[in-house]
């Protein structure tokens, strides 16, 4: 409503200026307006110099970007080369392992021919042959009344038999304990390349990630480069699962070889046992021959009788200790048949360890063949992507600057003609 030329409506605004406080040129309600409109301008002349704040947070932001980018590839790089020196150790262990196996199978190849050598026991009829009653002569005497030169040979010999199958097991169980521990070292340097796949598997998801932000022509290198590492991720975990399969082979293998010498083992301390009881049945008949030619030197007049009941225990001493030689020989080739038969199956189990080895060690240098590849390929990524982010970096500030200082002249163009209208 208009109260004498006057907007009520007006009088109600703060800036309201009644018609006689108007200038005489300029007048107050056109000052209001200028007011009005240079508080309108003035953070729209603000904003190229916020925009230039962005571009600098833009810039800042790029530069950090390819920081951090520059450093994963330094730590991938480096990771690759750690695993690369571990996976030629793990040759060299493959390669000491064989040696190892080999070892053992010589050991098992002298253990059978020990136990084909084993002598012959004389017959009961060599030694329970007549004797007649001499006379008195004692260096006839105590020739005959002594051990036999051929007894105390075969005692020595089971003796040397006993001792070189012991060194034979310790020997394998010794070898059998370093080959188990390659094993377990092998298990380690399996799970070495599943942490190397998982870094290969977040790098390719990286890189799909990266190739979204980039123009057609550096997102298809990047999808391609992204495939590339899946694939060899891929081939890595195959790889591992292919290993893990080998290093449950080689354990069973273990697992029963040392199943094996720890019956050789048991065996061999059963021979142990009946040795020394043999070696004491003998003691005692040296001890007991040597008495009874003591009695019969100093008791001439009791002569016919002592040395006939010297016969006779003689004969019984020797019947005994016949009969314990034939069980320990028993026992002995017993134990022998079951050592040859053990070790076929072990030389079986060693067989398939070395044909184990040998792929595994075939499959670790195509490992290697990959991992060369890969790095390769990470180099000449890493150097297209540097080249890529310094251009489109370039390009991305150059065009955000020309679009400031659009902008910057457009706003001030457009201020400067509301000014004149004004």
């Amino acid at each position: 409503m208009a109260l004498f030329g006057r907007n009520y409506d007006d009088e109600l605004d703060n800036n309201y200026v009644p018609l006689e406080e108007f200038a005489p040129t300029i007048s107050r309600q056109e000052v209001v307006k200028r007011k009005k409109l240079s508080d309108l301008i003035s953070p729209i002349r603000d904003i190229p110099t916020a925009l230039r704040g962005r571009r600098d947070q833009i810039e800042s932001d790029l530069s950090s970007f390819s920081s951090d980018q520059d450093e994963s590839f330094d730590e991938l790089e480096e990771m690759l080369s750690d695993v690369v020196d571990d996976t030629k150790g793990h040759i060299d262990d493959v390669a000491t392992l064989n040696g190892t196996i080999e070892k053992v199978r010589e050991a098992l190849s002298s253990i059978k021919e020990t136990t084909d050598n084993l002598p012959e026991l004389p017959d009961n009829s060599e030694l329970s042959d007549e004797i007649e009653i001499p006379q008195i002569n004692l260096p006839k005497l105590s020739a005959e009344y002594m051990p036999d030169s051929e007894l105390v040979a075969q005692i020595r010999s089971y003796s040397s038999f006993s001792h070189i199958l012991k060194k034979s097991v310790e020997y394998t169980l010794s070898s059998l304990d370093q080959y188990h521990k390659q094993v377990q070292s092998l298990s380690k340097k399996k799970e070495m390349l599943e942490a190397l796949a998982s870094e290969a598997d977040l790098l390719a998801l990286n890189t799909t990630i990266d190739a979204t932000h980039m123009n057609e022509e550096n997102r298809a290198f990047s999808t391609k480069v992204a495939a590339e590492v899946g694939d060899l991720s891929r081939k890595i975990h195959d790889i591992s699962a292919a290993l893990d399969a080998e290093l449950g082979a080689l354990e069973n293998g273990f697992r029963t070889v040392r199943s094996s010498v720890n019956t050789i083992e048991s065996a061999h301390r059963d021979a142990s046992r009946y040795a020394d009881m043999y070696s004491s049945a003998s003691n005692e008949y040296y001890r007991q021959s040597t008495n009874y030619t003591n009695i019969l030197i100093q008791s001439l007049s009791r002569l016919n009788q002592d040395f006939r009941e010297t016969l006779d225990k003689q004969d019984a001493i020797q019947a005994d200790y016949l009969k314990a030689l034939e069980v320990f020989r028993s026992d002995i080739m017993t134990s022998a048949r079951e050592i040859l038969y053990k070790g076929s199956r072990i030389g079986s189990v060693l067989d398939g360890c070395i044909r184990g080895s040998a792929s595994l060690k075939e499959e670790m240098t195509e490992t290697l063949e990959n991992i060369d590849e890969l790095k390769s390929l990470l180099s000449d990524v890493r150097k297209t992507d540097a080249i890529r982010k310094s251009k489109y970096s370039s390009a991305l500030l150059k065009a955000f600057d020309q679009d400031i200082v659009w902008l910057h002249n457009k706003i001030e163009s457009v201020m400067e003609a509301a000014e004149n209208e004004s």
